[in-house]
Order: C-alpha cells, then sequence, then structure tokens
C-alpha cells in the first residue's frame, strides 16, 4: 500500500517545488513528504511552485503565471450573505439528517463542500492530488480560530476515491457528491484562473462515469455536470435541478 501511494506522489510531484524565504518547519516537512526541492531564494525551476507565506499556502503555475490562494475564511463572509436553500446543490441533496456524512469525491478547492458544511451537514471533502490536499488541509486547519463549528463540520482526506468509498458501510446512509473534472475544450471560452491551474495539474482521464457507479451502488449520489457536457451514459438518475449553466443529477442507491 505504501509503495502504491509512493508512485502516485511521484508521478504527481515532478513538476513541482516548495518556495518558503523564512525557515519553516511545516514547509520543510511537506518537501521531505513530497519528495520535492524546498527554495529559500532564486528562481524556481518547476513549472508548479508551492509557496508558503505565514498561515497561508499558495500555488504558483509559472507557465501561465497565475496564483491561487485557497482561504475558506475568506469565502465564509461571502456565503452567508446568500440564501443557502436557494442553491441548487442544496436543493439536489433534499432533506438529509445533519447527522448524515456527505462524501465529496472530488474535492478540488472545496467551494461545494463548503457550502454544504455552512448549512449545517457534515462532510468528508477526499482529493487524490497531494498538493490540492495540502491547501484543503491548510484552509480547513485556518477554520479553527474564527469558526470551530464550521471546521468540526469537516474532514479533509488525501486518498483515491474509488478505494476510499470501498470501506464505507451502506447502513451508515452515506451521501456522495461528485463534480468531476472534464477535458479542456479548444473552442471553449477562457475559464477562471482556480479553474484553469486546476486543469493544468490534474489528470483528466480518470473515470468519471465508473467513480459514479460506484457511489451510487453504495447510496444517494449528486452528480454536478456542466449543461454542455452533456449526460453521463449508462444510468439512470431520479431527477435532475437544473440551473443556467450546471445541472445537478441525482441517483438513488441502485
Amino acid at each position: 500500500m505504501l509503495v502504491k501511494k509512493q508512485i502516485i506522489i511521484n508521478h504527481y510531484m515532478k513538476d513541482f517545488s516548495i518556495f518558503c524565504k523564512e525557515t519553516n518547519e511545516k514547509a520543510a516537512k511537506l518537501a521531505v513528504e513530497l519528495g520535492i526541492r524546498l527554495i529559500d531564494h532564486g528562481e524556481c525551476s518547476t513549472r508548479f511552485v508551492i509557496k508558503f507565506v505565514e498561515d497561508l499556502i499558495t500555488l504558483l503555475d509559472t507557465k501561465e503565471n497565475l496564483e491561487i490562494e485557497l482561504s475558506f475564511n475568506g469565502q465564509i463572509a461571502s456565503l452567508r450573505t446568500k440564501n443557502l436553500n436557494s442553491e441548487n446543490l442544496i436543493k439536489a441533496l433534499g432533506k438529509i439528517d445533519l447527522n448524515t456524512k456527505i462524501y465529496d469525491l472530488t474535492a478540488g478547492l472545496g467551494r461545494d463542500a463548503l457550502i454544504m458544511a455552512l448549512k449545517g451537514y457534515r462532510v468528508v471533502m477526499i482529493e487524490k492530488h497531494p498538493v490540492l490536499y495540502v491547501l484543503l488541509k491548510n484552509a480547513h486547519q485556518n477554520l479553527l480560530s474564527d469558526y470551530p463549528d464550521i471546521y468540526s463540520r469537516i474532514e479533509v482526506v488525501n486518498a483515491d476515491s474509488a478505494c476510499f468509498i470501498q470501506d464505507i458501510k451502506m447502513e451508515d446512509n452515506p451521501i456522495f457528491y461528485l463534480d468531476p473534472m472534464f477535458p479542456k475544450r479548444a473552442k471553449s471560452a477562457k475559464v477562471k484562473k482556480e479553474m484553469q491551474v486546476l486543469q493544468n495539474i490534474c489528470d483528466l482521464s480518470d473515470n468519471a462515469e465508473d467513480l459514479l457507479k460506484l457511489a451510487v451502488s453504495k447510496g444517494k449520489t449528486v452528480l454536478k455536470r456542466p449543461k454542455l457536457a452533456g449526460e453521463l451514459s449508462g444510468l439512470k438518475y431520479h431527477h435532475v435541478i437544473s440551473g443556467t449553466k450546471i445541472s445537478f443529477f441525482v441517483f438513488e442507491r441502485s
């Protein structure tokens, strides 16, 4: 098992390094765990750079000159001005017990999981990419001082979702959420910088349909999908909540 994890890390991390101007034990430890260089001055030779600045961790794509910073604290103030009950994501989840765990199988930058946690639900963010996991984990940890209630409702896990959910018991009535990445289209409009960086670092070959089938076999599943992407074949959904650009397909356990 350890060998498999090391292979995954090596595959993902070949184009990454860590930059930190001052001595930082957290940065040094992460560099060892991921097997990448820690740089404290000069130019970084890798395309992607994980930057440590005080309590924040950012990710820089040097080729595209794009830098993303993940802060749940900063998002909460904006989200709290909205009526979460009007969010199509919340409508798609339906009426569920607040003790039910929702497993976000494709956590990404965690925005949808944060909305679910703000609504009062218990959420497990599962992210396979080690760098995205680091960003999520740091953003989650930074919630503790200002928003301990929201912090307590979130777990962050670094794992392959297809492997992780094999051990989830169906009698716990889990709910699964998927927002899979899709390959970039040549004629598509320019996406937000966060999505550009995600598309550049993530493996888009993962089979979302296989993961969806596995999730549906375990419990109620909500799939977020752009309208332009069309429907996934092979599974019949129970109902759909549609917006202008995004649809949420709801599948009952098969």
